[in-house]
């Protein structure tokens, strides 16, 4: 029986090289190496050849605080099958090729089936290789490069290198904030293969908004995270047609305080799926005449700073929304507000028509300061197909809308209390005459409730 996988771990003290001349696993497929004392894994070619490499499939290094390199340019040309490699918390690696001194002849490295490459945490790798050689990834899918201060990235070298020819079917790239103004300057026909990326942020964040993005109006992933090690939906995600975009957990990215400055916006007419999650800076979603209208789900929560959602003018382009969802955004007071100069020089048009016509599901929870949904009179807001609307938690909501208001397929919203006495949620679906009387009878029976806990 034929050994196809190996795991080292737990602070073993080996040699300098791992892998001897005298090793031989011709059906190697997997090799682990976690918390070793080596400087490299293969002592030379020879041993390299013995080891099996040509059959290794997947190579996942951790915390190997002395490896330098990983390979040689003299071995390299080996690793015909690799379609994994995964590179963490490597203290004192600089580079993952080193140029051997008797090998000058070939200057092209190739991975020909390398699909998924993830290097984390190596706090002194300046590039792949410092050597005049030319690396390509034919086949790479996926690319992880995360908090790798001294990477190429940084130096001017960056867009030379990370061309079309290097990547030419990159479809995931995860990287830090702190590179995208290099990414931003690679040629359009490598943005444009792109289908996942997500940048992590950190208190170290100086962009104050997301502008950068208007570039990458071709993904279909986008993930913006500020979690050490925040995990986004799969990489290969399907979205219909347009683009879902998640932004999560970056309280800490103190100058954060825009999605988008600029307007119009190209890249927030391909939305299909908004989700901000945790983004308590944020001064206010869109600039007012962004356009919405491929959008289908808007989900806010926990974004304490924001006033408002929605300008009365993106409103308008709202016509494939099917879910919205707002909770625990605490200085709401208004879902739709009017333009700061438009609706008020246009104020003798009042009734105007803001009509969400696919949307069939509305959420607002915990929303301390909502006082309602439009307190304006300029707009009359129809919901032809809403059929479930949840309002629970908001104590200050006396109101709905304050123009003209239908919603011919409601007839019950479900709303929510604490259980006198315990934490026990009971829900209740409430219904009186129309919406705005029924959220008017919840207020009022709220404000009873409360009245009775104070005596």
């Amino acid at each position: 029986m034929w050994l196809n996988g190996i795991i080292v771990e737990d602070n073993i003290n080996i040699s300098k090289a791992l892998f001897l001349e005298k090793v031989a696993l011709p059906k190697l497929e997997t090799l682990y190496l976690s918390s070793i004392n080596i400087e490299r894994i293969w002592q030379n070619q020879v041993a390299a050849m013995s080891s099996g490499i040509q059959n290794l499939k997947r190579l996942i290094l951790f915390n190997c605080w002395n490896l330098t390199c990983l390979f040689t340019s003299s071995i390299i040309s080996s690793f015909v099958g690799l379609q994994c490699l995964e590179i963490c918390d490597c203290p004192v690696l600089k580079e993952i090729i080193v140029i051997d001194q008797e090998e000058s002849k070939n200057n092209i490295v190739m991975f020909p089936n390398l699909q998924y490459l993830k290097m984390r945490d190596l706090r002194k790798l300046t590039s792949f290789c410092t050597g005049d050689l030319h690396i390509e990834f034919p086949f790479l899918k996926e690319l992880q490069i995360l908090r790798c201060p001294e990477f190429l990235f940084n130096n001017k070298r960056a867009a030379h290198e990370l061309t079309k020819k290097m990547f030419p079917t990159l479809e995931g790239l995860r990287v830090d904030a702190k590179h995208m103004a290099t990414i931003c300057q690679l040629p359009e026909d490598f943005i444009c293969k792109l289908k996942c990326l997500e940048i992590m942020f950190d208190g170290s964040t100086t962009t104050s908004s997301l502008d950068f993005l208007q570039r990458f109006h071709t993904i279909k992933i986008l993930h913006i995270a500020g979690g050490q090690y925040s995990v986004a939906y799969s990489v290969f995600e399907k979205v219909e047609n347009g683009m879902k975009a998640i932004i999560s957990e970056v309280n800490k990215c103190y100058r954060l305080k825009h999605i988008l400055k600029q307007d119009p916006s190209s890249i927030m007419e391909n939305l299909e799926w908004l989700e901000v999650i945790q983004f308590d800076n944020l001064a206010n979603l869109v600039p007012s005449l962004t356009s919405f209208r491929n959008l289908t789900t808007l989900m806010l929560w926990r974004c304490k700073g924001l006033r408002n959602v929605l300008t009365s003018s993106t409103a308008k382009t709202l016509v494939r929304l099917r879910r919205m969802s707002i909770g625990s955004c605490h200085r709401v007071a208004e879902i739709v507000a009017d333009d700061d100069e438009g609706d008020k020089d246009n104020a003798a048009a009042a009734n105007d028509e803001i009509v969400f016509s696919e949307l069939k599901e509305l959420e607002l929870r915990s929303l301390n300061d909502l006082k309602s949904f439009y307190s304006g009179i300029n707009y009359a807001f129809k919901f032809p197909s809403l059929d479930v609307l949840t309002v629970s938690f908001c104590p200050n909501m006396r109101i709905f809308s304050g123009g003209e208001l239908s919603t011919p397929v409601l007839r019950k919203v479900l709303h929510e209390d604490f259980v006198r006495d315990c934490w026990d949620i009971k829900e209740r679906w409430i219904w009186e005459h129309d919406l705005n009387t029924t959220i008017q009878m919840l207020y009022l029976q709220n404000k009873v409730r409360i009245r009775l806990v104070i005596d």
